[in-house]
């Protein structure tokens, strides 16, 4: 609280603005509580801390308030903001219908609506900026109270730029080229005084926040950079957060929709220029080190993705689906020793050590740079596989186990395709944790183990 406040504070002071102390300690008590719920993970406090360093007033009033709300972890609006975005949209069967505003009525919501393009009649989505437009709407009720309508439509600028991973139009032009068309024309209409340089300026700083925001794609460390990815996850994942209780199933779908995800990015779409700037050294060097944390992490994700497969196929031939810690055993406890299914697999030898990448075995091996309530940082049997196997065999298998998540490939067929002693030493392995299916992993074990 104390951190949040002194940030406001010092903002708001940047700006030539003295707010009240009550006033300012209010909106801290609202961002704090706000970003408090229990389901989130990422989008906290801390994220704001991480991002906040060395910005200027308007970009740490944005940041303060770009992550307000976020419908789909919250379950909706948190109600202690849900009067000051009521008027922006009919909510009706979970879906947000746009509404538009009188200027002269509501002078801060007219601001929001143009620069974030919305139209009256449009629906609102995630996807579609629902969240970032809802905490703009926020942040700019808020500060309209204390600050000049310029400097308010900046900080509401920077909050859309905050939209993430949106491509270029068919004219070319970034996400951050068409909010700077719409800031100008926003000037012109509301009258907020800006010149056409401090329109340019305005937007630089809104792209400077927009990157701080996915920083963590271009972190030097590929593991920081997948600390971040996995913080997320119990966030879009509702199982995940229930920390031991997931099955096999729900943890292979979490990791399915972050690979699609990750493999379905581009850097532009991380970190979008203004027309004529994408040649800076800075950006530059952002997008190529997101480019490189983008094909580290599918690779990782989708030996992960053959790891888990080679369980779910085990899992489905001896019994169906089951909880995650009944075949690899429970999450590591400092009360008492955990038993664990990597505990029972042969060590490969250096010299009997199959082609792979260094950087990929090291995050197998070593894991990733924090750790997390659900998952252990290391991942023992997918960098066992790997090792075993090399990168090549167990990206095809990856590949395969689309196959079997699908539904198109039967689990004994999924098996057949994998080196039998790799699956008869894995099955045995699992038949020291998953006890009551121990017999049958066994009869696996010994059919597939070679003579």
């Amino acid at each position: 609280m104390d951190r949040l406040v002194e940030r406001l504070d010092g903002a708001l002071r940047a700006l030539g603005c003295e707010a009240e102390a009550a006033t300012v300690e209010s909106w801290g008590a609202l961002i704090r509580e706000v970003m408090q719920g229990k389901a989130r993970t990422f989008h906290t406090v801390e994220h704001l801390e991480e991002i906040w360093q060395d910005a200027g007033p308007i970009e740490t009033l944005a940041i303060l308030f770009h992550d307000l709300v976020y419908v789909q972890v919250d379950r909706g609006v948190p109600e202690i903001i849900r009067p000051m975005v009521a008027s922006a949209a009919d909510h009706c069967g979970g879906r947000f219908t746009a509404r538009g505003f009188d200027p002269a009525q509501d002078r801060p919501g007219a601001l929001a609506a143009l620069l974030f393009g919305i139209e009256p009649g449009a629906e609102l989505t995630p996807a579609t900026g629902l969240n970032e437009y809802f905490s703009a709407l926020v942040a700019a009720r808020l500060t309209a109270t204390v600050l000049w309508d310029r400097d308010v439509a900046r900080v509401v600028a920077c909050i859309e730029a905050t939209i993430p991973f949106r491509p270029a139009d068919e004219h070319g032009s970034s996400p951050l080229d068409r909010l700077a068309a719409r800031l100008a024309r926003a000037n012109r209409e509301l009258a907020l005084g800006l010149t056409d340089g401090q329109v340019a300026e305005a937007i630089e700083i809104a792209a400077e926040v927009a990157h701080r925001d996915l920083a963590n794609f271009a972190d030097p460390d590929p593991a920081g950079f997948l600390d971040h990815t996995w913080r997320l996850l119990p966030e879009s994942h509702e199982e995940l957060r229930r920390s031991r209780n997931y099955t096999i199933r729900q943890y292979r779908a979490s990791l399915q929709q972050s690979e699609s995800f990750l493999a379905g990015l581009d850097a532009e779409r991380i970190f979008p220029a203004v027309r004529g700037r994408d040649r800076e050294p800075r950006l530059v060097e952002r997008r190529k080190r997101a480019a490189r944390n983008l094909d580290v992490g599918v690779r990782y994700l989708r030996c992960k993705l053959f790891a888990v497969g080679l369980l779910e196929a085990l899992a489905e031939a001896t019994g169906g689906d089951a909880e995650m810690g009944l075949f690899m055993g429970d999450l590591p406890s400092p009360e008492r020793p955990t038993p664990r299914l990597e505990q029972h697999l042969p060590a490969v030898p250096e010299e009997r050590r199959a082609v792979h990448d260094p950087v990929v075995r090291d995050l197998l091996l070593h894991g990733r740079t924090g750790e997390t309530r659900f998952d252990i940082r290391t991942s023992p049997l997918s960098a066992h596989l790997y090792l075993r196997l090399g990168e090549p065999a167990v990206l095809a298998g990856a590949r395969r186990a689309g196959e079997l998540f699908a539904g198109r490939l039967e689990p004994t067929a999924f098996l057949a395709a994998i080196d039998p002693a790799c699956v008869a030493d894995v099955a045995e392995a699992a038949a020291h944790t998953a006890h009551p299916r121990e017999r049958a992993l066994l009869e696996l074990a010994v059919r597939f183990r070679p003579a």
